[in-house]
């Protein structure tokens, strides 16, 4: 029997508990899309309220790109996928290319919009249950600060990954020892403005990366003169 694409492939039921205020969060700030709209990006219509950081995940999309297309990578995992969008995109990249994340609701909706035989949706909040060494390369896109990189993360994390496989950080915001109380309190009075709590957001310090990590861009004052340019550093990490 041929598999249906437009499904998603459960290894653990999905994280109820952080869909649940993700998806609240996401319906205040007016990003969670139609099937439609999701197949456009990172294109969205000019009137678009959130036009500008898409410009700028589309400059950043643009880098990553032409990094995938001079390496030869074959097997790639998107953690954090969400709707997809990103995960089809650098499946023209690589042979294989699957998307994983814990709630039920965006990766049904990446299955319906772009699931084929080469690029296939996940949940799991189980790694363990992923095929272990056979990555070789895993990225997170506006993802990795949902999770909370301790000793045991790392391990779980680099035991997917195939010899001489690599980690890609994007779009992740990383603070000083000395910013980041203050970047808590902004996002909390950020939240509640929105009349919401979550407890998923995490504000990472440099200190949680790996020491082998490597900066491939880091945002300076060239921002301000080309407002495209992504905010949030490039990090990778070779196994």
């Amino acid at each position: 029997m041929s598999k249906a694409f437009d499904q998603v492939t459960f290894l653990t039921p999905a994280d109820s508990s952080f869909e649940s205020q993700y998806k609240t969060v996401r319906d205040q700030e007016g990003r969670w899309l139609s099937d439609k709209a999701v197949k456009k990006l990172p294109e969205v219509d000019r009137n678009n309220p959130k036009y500008s950081e898409w410009k700028k995940r589309a400059w950043m999309l643009n880098k990553f790109e032409t990094y995938m297309s001079l390496a030869s990578t074959l097997n790639v995992l998107d953690l954090g996928c969400g709707n997809g969008w990103m995960t089809n995109r650098i499946s023209n990249h690589c042979e294989t290319i699957t998307g994983l994340d814990v709630g039920a609701e965006e990766l049904e909706q990446a299955a319906r919009c772009f699931g084929t035989k080469d690029v296939q949706f996940v949940c799991s909040t189980d790694w363990s249950l992923l095929p272990q060494g056979s990555y070789n390369l895993i990225y997170f896109a506006g993802s990795f600060h949902y999770f909370e990189p301790d000793e045991a993360f790392w391990e779980s994390l680099f035991s997917l990954l195939a010899p001489e496989g690599e980690i890609h950080i994007l779009e992740t915001q990383f603070y000083s020892n000395e910013d980041v109380e203050n970047a808590r309190q902004r996002s909390t009075e950020y939240f509640q403005n929105l009349g919401t709590e979550v407890d998923y957001y995490k504000h990472l310090t440099w200190d949680v990366l790996p020491k082998n990590h490597e900066v491939l861009y880091q945002p300076d004052f060239r921002n301000k003169l080309f407002k495209n340019r992504s905010p949030f550093p490039w990090i990778r990490i070779r196994k």
